[in-house]
């Protein structure tokens, strides 16, 4: 089968104006639309904070998010009380005992002894 071709089609122009000048007569009467950018980022901003905020409130309520805040909390006060062991010597054991055995009291209150 041999490739047949299309005949070419010239066109010959119709108007006086070139494209690059009729673009350049659109772009030159254009006029301005009225837009207060400030208003406009303020109203994006609220509906960023917005959207945050539920998406800090949903990482928040999942479990695995808890038990690393948890586990942090529990960490950060380790390492306070090793901090000052050394200068309080069995005042720091005695906060760490106590600290300890609250938190036990209250992982009982929430299984329901208590």
């Amino acid at each position: 089968m041999a490739a047949q071709s299309a005949p070419k089609v010239v066109l010959k122009s119709t108007t006086k104006m070139s494209l690059n000048e009729r673009f350049t007569n659109m772009l030159k009467n254009k006029q301005p639309m009225p837009v207060n950018i400030r208003a406009t980022m303020q109203q994006q901003q609220q509906l960023a904070s917005a959207r945050n905020r539920r998406l800090a409130q949903q990482m928040e309520n999942r479990p695995s998010v808890q038990a690393a805040l948890k586990l942090k909390q529990v960490r950060g006060l380790h390492e306070w009380l090793m901090a000052f062991k050394g200068g309080l010597g069995g005042v720091a054991v005695y906060i760490e005992t106590f600290l300890s055995i609250k938190t036990m009291m209250k992982g009982l209150a929430g299984l329901g002894f208590g």
